[in-house]
């Protein structure tokens, strides 16, 4: 079960990793597209938190029903 979460944080990664490049005009041509890469960087950011303070809950849940 932790597999699709690892995939989706490699997915936000990668996302964050494009994004990071297009606010600082690596990866963009225009101020706009630097604006939207910085608002998709603070949003990324925020779920890979939300994912981080989760993962104790669900190793939690995986191991109290593994063992049943």
């Amino acid at each position: 079960m932790i597999f699709p979460l690892r995939c989706e944080r490699k997915g936000k990664l990668d996302w964050l990793e494009y994004n990071m490049k297009r606010s600082l005009g690596m990866k963009s041509d225009t101020i706009q597209e630097q604006e939207l890469g910085t608002k998709e960087v603070i949003c990324t950011m925020k779920a890979l938190m939300y994912y981080d303070k989760r993962i104790p809950e669900l190793k939690h849940i995986l191991t109290k029903y593994a063992g049943s």
